[in-house]
């Protein structure tokens, strides 16, 4: 391929790609690609052609009404309790503007309806009266209702906390304050490196794909006419040849990453801007003649989780990296909603599903090392390496930034995995590896 090509929404753009910045945004041939929105439903392109079945995920519509009324209730400061919902469990009734307990004692409103634990507390009674299981986590004191043995619901999470765990981190190993314009710009640098090369870049709704141009150049060599066609024609056609038939062997000999960046919104809302670290890795794995996709927010599903894993073998999939929120044997998804009460899953999930191949695993997630749950899974069902923290981390897109190229920039320079997990514990004693030290990067 001599020219890339760029695909906005199903939209390939005609070369030449004029691309400016003003201020955070990003645009090309007039059209803005930057900052990604945020939707509320994203259209969903599929990433294969065709793929085995993966079960669907789905929350009984008893454990649905009850969390969404609690949530209704305790969004109007409980003036408006859904069916009783919250007296009938514990007693709590909100009077003009005070609260008063099952006890009798009296609280501000305000105060009350702001305080996690009395929230905890509450939800914990009504999910009791209702006979749902739950389990409230060590640190964060975050509450999950197992849906199932290997995934379940996040009905509550403790924002708080982690905003307070990132600052006392951010005090004890600052790193320097990013702005979102330099943000857009490295965005803006990467596309463009992209299409330099001759790649291709999907953009779709909360998911991206880079797709190499030694790739694409095989597949068009297998398209009549190809080279005539215009950039629109010629996108249309690599559209249709480059999903994979997963149902099949690849005809091709492939190398593939899969990254996950389930709460690029939420970090972008409650830090101000989020990680870049997760597109720069894109495009590194990119220039080194990865296939990758990056799912974005809540295009981080249960399903796409399971479909990549059990696909790890025949996709050759060598790199997976997930930066978001997570718990002790606990990893959060983005679904269903954009900023709370997101999915999970834990290792029984991956002992269920993954079927890999020598890759290297990152997740970049609180306490997902606290113990050897998922780092044993992961390694069981046939990845290499498997790097994680032992304790909390910062939610800090900086920090993040800082840790996760300490991590990877070894290993696109050809280093072993041990070197890079000896680099970033050097910088945050709490990360640590499991598995084999000696894996490379193909």
């Amino acid at each position: 391929m001599k020219k890339g090509i760029l695909v906005v929404r199903g939209k390939a753009l005609e070369p030449p790609y004029v691309m400016r910045q003003e201020a955070d945004r990003i645009f090309v041939n007039d059209k803005e690609v930057y900052p990604l929105p945020e939707i509320e439903k994203p259209k969903e392109r599929a990433l294969f052609k065709a793929v085995p079945e993966v079960p669907e995920f789905q929350v009984p519509a008893k454990i649905q009404k009850v969390l969404e009324d609690f949530q209704t209730s305790w969004a109007s400061g409980i003036i408006r309790d859904v069916d009783n919902l919250i007296k009938d469990a514990s007693g709590i009734i909100r009077s003009e503007d005070f609260i008063k307990d099952a006890s009798g004692i009296i609280r501000d409103a305000d105060d009350f309806i702001q305080d996690y634990q009395e929230e905890k507390h509450t939800l914990k009674h009504v999910l009791k009266s209702k006979d749902i299981p739950f389990v409230e986590t060590e640190k964060y004191n975050d509450v999950l209702i197992p849906v199932e043995n290997e995934w379940g619901v996040v009905a509550l999470f403790n924002e708080a906390e982690r905003i307070k765990v990132a600052a006392e981190i951010d005090m004890e190993r600052p790193v320097p304050f990013k702005y979102q314009y330099k943000d857009a710009a490295k965005f803006k640098e990467y596309i463009e490196t992209g299409l330099k090369e001759g790649d291709m870049v999907i953009m779709d709704d909360d998911q991206m794909e880079f797709i190499p141009h030694e790739y694409l150049n095989e597949v068009a060599n297998e398209i009549p006419g190809f080279s005539a066609m215009s950039t629109e024609e010629q996108a249309e056609s690599l559209t249709e040849q480059l999903p994979l038939d997963l149902t099949r062997e690849p005809v091709r000999k492939i190398k593939s990453a899969a990254i996950f960046f389930p709460h690029l919104s939420w970090q972008r809302e409650v830090v101000g801007r989020h990680s870049r670290y997760p597109f720069s890795l894109a495009i590194s794995l990119k220039s080194k003649g990865y296939r990758v996709w990056l799912l974005l927010n809540k295009r981080v599903t249960l399903k796409e989780w399971a479909r990549l894993l059990g696909m790890g073998q025949k996709l050759n999939l060598r790199a997976i990296y997930n930066q978001g929120h997570g718990n002790r044997n606990t990893i959060f998804v983005g679904e269903p909603n954009l900023k709370k009460n997101w999915y999970y899953f834990n290792d029984q999930f991956v002992y269920k599903h993954a079927k890999l191949h020598n890759a290297i695993v990152h997740i970049h997630s609180c306490l997902t090392l606290a113990d050897n749950r998922l780092a044993t899974a992961f390694l069981r069902k046939g990845a290499c390496t498997y790097g994680a923290w032992r304790t909390t981390t910062s939610a800090n897109p900086a920090y993040c930034d800082k840790c996760d190229g300490i991590f990877w920039r070894p290993l696109l320079s050809g280093a072993t995995t041990g070197t890079a997990c000896r680099a970033l514990n050097t910088f945050d004693s709490m990360f640590r590896c499991r598995g084999n030290k000696n894996c490379k990067l193909p």
